[in-house]
């Protein structure tokens, strides 16, 4: 564990470590060696790295180690550049926002309806912001609720000028640039 990590996690209980370790970024992925001596090939599937190899059948892993092969050399199987500006911007603009809670933090479900309301601080809304030509919609017009919660896809009404109008609930899924 780097020097840093344990700096940090030294007398934290579980849960705040947890928290520690939802922040870290997955720089590179390494396979040191490996040896299949099975006559056909075994994808290996990693949690928190991309499925970027495919078979023949469609099913996707983050390795597929080739039948009755051994490499001991290193193979790379995952490389990301947390320190790109972009990244490291994204992560103080939002550090309390990460891949596992970006669909679930500052998100206010409406039960029974087919939209939800979004924190003005969300992510998605400088996403929206920054789109509006290509989407001809503007957040910023939005009425807010609460002075704190805003539908993306709402449109006033004649009847009701609170009622949030949208299409049916569609799963987006929006990615840090981590």
């Amino acid at each position: 564990m780097p020097e840093i990590m344990q700096l940090h996690m030294e007398g934290c209980d579980a849960q705040s470590s947890s928290n520690i370790l939802s922040q870290a970024v997955l720089k590179q992925a390494t396979i040191i060696e490996y040896s299949n001596t099975m006559p056909c090939a075994v994808g290996v599937s990693i949690s928190c790295v991309p499925s970027r190899e495919v078979t023949r059948t469609g099913k996707a892993y983050a390795f597929v180690a080739l039948p009755e092969n051994t490499n001991k050399h290193p193979l790379i199987i995952y490389k990301n550049d947390a320190t790109t500006a972009e990244s490291i911007a994204w992560r103080e603009q939002y550090p309390e926002y990460t891949a596992l809670n970006l669909e679930t933090h500052g998100v206010l479900n409406v039960q029974g309806e087919g939209f939800v309301f979004v924190s003005k601080a969300h992510p998605v809304i400088d996403l929206l912001r920054a789109n509006k030509d290509v989407l001809k919609a503007d957040i910023d017009k939005q009425t807010l609720i609460d002075d704190h919660w805003v539908h993306p896809h709402a449109r006033a009404t004649a009847h009701s000028r609170h009622r949030a109008l949208a299409p049916p609930r569609t799963r987006a899924t929006a990615h840090s640039r981590n």
